[in-house]
Parts: structure tokens; C-alpha cells; sequence
């Protein structure tokens, strides 16, 4: 099975294109069956994410597995699928080398009828080590499929805005509510110090929404911190492994504090990953 992945590079018609590209002929399923719905949880759920520039070999790697099992899978296997493909982004399986090569490995272990457990076994042939250290996560930033990954484990750990109480989602709508990422330590706070590069590192990034990232404004996190804590609680920092020791969080400790948080980063990772 050879895929050509200019067929599917664009992705226009999102997962329900992919699904009708490699079923044929433009098939289409109004109201998929019961045993398509574990595939189409797995699918949809990693289009949502976006999780990074090849996303696009991943899903061709997905939907060929199912599309192999007639997309009969159950929910145990649609969720060892979707494990294997959030551990893949993360560790970038499709950008250590060329791509295609990469995905026909994956696609021939497919068409010889292997298991989410072979696709798992050659990916961790490639990267040594399956769990996410600490030192993974240094110079990386938002457009690292770590980021993604971040977000999703802050979210299956119940992250909320800090003022709003609702839980972090791409889908919150108006400027007030709209998720964007946040510079815990403000750039404007390190641009005499440090540079672009160390202010964006992915420790210095957490979830709000628009309005609460406005109100914080440039503020040192020394300043805005106390108040949070008080009305939003630990639990709302503990939740994005934020460290609130109040010596972390003078300017002077930045470094520090980065490496404080990618500790806890990494154990939240590797615990979300773990439990998939």
C-alpha cells in the first residue's frame, strides 16, 4: 500500500475526506454504523488538535489502519490507535528524517496486518526511549507538537481560565472567551534579559482566555499570582503544573523556573500518555 500524499497533504474536507478518499469512488456515510464510530473518535478528535505541520501523514496513517480493518475496531483498539498517535506526534515520528519513508514503514506494518503494538515497537526503534524527559522540552515553543500534547493533558487534568472557571477548549467563541496562549512571564517583563527565543519556550507557556490574558497584561507573575491564587485556587495553576513558589517567580529566576515547570511538564505528559 503506497499512499500519495499530495492526495491527502491539504486536507480540505477534513477527516470525513480522508475516510471517503480511501474507502473510493467518493463514498460517503450519512449516518456511519455503530462499529465506525470508535475510528471516527480517533480521527476526528486529532483534527481538532492540529497537532503540527505533519499531521497530515499521521492521519494517513490512522485511517489506512482502520480502513485495513474494514473500520471495525472497538473502542479498546480505537483507543490504543489513538495512544500510538498522540505518542508519535509527540516524540515526531514523521519529522525525523523523509517523511514518506517514514510513513511507508508505518503503512507496510499496516498492509501485513500489523497491530497498534508493531507501529509502537518501530517507533520506539526510532526514538530510543518512549517517555518525554524533562530536557525534551528545552528550546521548544508553540509549534512544537509537545505544545499540543501539553494542551491536551491540561486539559484531561481539568484546566480552567483563571477567571472565567471554564475549562481551557479551542472551540470557546468571542474575545472574551477565545483560548489563547499565555507568556506566564510577559515578554515585554524579559526582553531586557532574554531573548525571543528563551520568552517563548514552551515552560513559559500556559492557557487562558483572551480577556484574562489582557488583564494581566505585562505584569510580572510575582504581581498577578497572589490575587489568582486566592480567587481561582492552587488547583488552577496545579492544573497546567505551574510553579507558584513565590521565590520562582521573581524575573531574576526565570531560568529556574523554566526548569522547575518542564520537571513537572514531562511527569504530566508521560502520565497522560500512559493512561490512553
Amino acid at each position: 500500500m503506497r499512499v500519495d500524499l499530495q492526495r491527502f497533504g491539504v486536507l480540505v474536507d477534513g477527516p470525513e475526506g480522508v475516510i471517503r478518499a480511501l474507502m473510493g469512488s467518493g463514498r460517503t456515510r450519512k449516518s456511519p454504523e455503530p462499529k465506525f464510530a470508535p475510528f471516527t473518535r480517533v480521527l476526528v478528535h486529532h483534527s481538532k488538535v492540529r497537532p503540527d505541520p505533519v499531521f497530515g501523514p499521521l492521519i494517513v496513517a490512522i485511517a489506512s489502519y482502520a480502513h485495513k480493518r474494514s473500520f471495525d475496531l472497538t473502542r479498546a483498539e480505537a483507543d490504543a490507535l489513538s495512544a500510538w498517535a498522540l505518542l508519535a506526534n509527540a516524540k515526531g515520528r514523521y519529522s525525523r528524517g523523509s517523511t514518506e519513508t517514514i510513513l511507508d514503514q508505518d503503512l507496510a506494518i499496516i498492509r501485513d496486518g500489523g497491530s497498534v503494538h508493531d507501529l509502537t515497537e518501530r517507533l520506539r526503534q526510532q526514538v530510543g526511549s518512549l517517555t518525554i524527559s524533562p530536557e525534551e522540552l528545552e528550546g521548544r515553543n508553540q509549534r512544537s507538537a509537545l505544545f499540543k500534547t501539553m494542551f491536551m493533558a491540561f486539559r484531561a487534568a481539568g484546566a480552567k481560565d483563571w477567571k472565567s472557571n471554564l475549562s481551557i477548549a479551542f472551540d470557546h467563541s468571542g474575545v472574551q472567551h477565545k483560548l489563547q496562549f499565555h507568556h506566564i512571564f510577559p515578554k515585554a517583563l524579559l526582553k531586557s534579559t532574554y531573548s525571543s527565543r528563551e520568552a517563548d519556550d514552551i515552560a513559559n507557556l500556559c492557557f487562558i482566555s483572551g480577556k484574562t490574558n489582557r488583564n494581566i497584561s505585562d505584569k510580572s507573575p510575582a504581581d498577578y499570582f497572589p490575587a489568582l491564587i486566592e480567587s481561582a485556587g492552587q488547583s488552577a495553576f496545579d492544573s497546567q503544573c505551574i510553579p507558584t513558589d513565590p521565590r520562582l517567580l521573581k524575573t531574576e529566576n526565570y531560568k529556574e523556573f523554566l526548569s522547575a515547570r518542564r520537571k513537572l511538564i514531562a511527569t504530566r505528559l508521560n502520565d497522560f500518555l500512559a493512561a490512553l
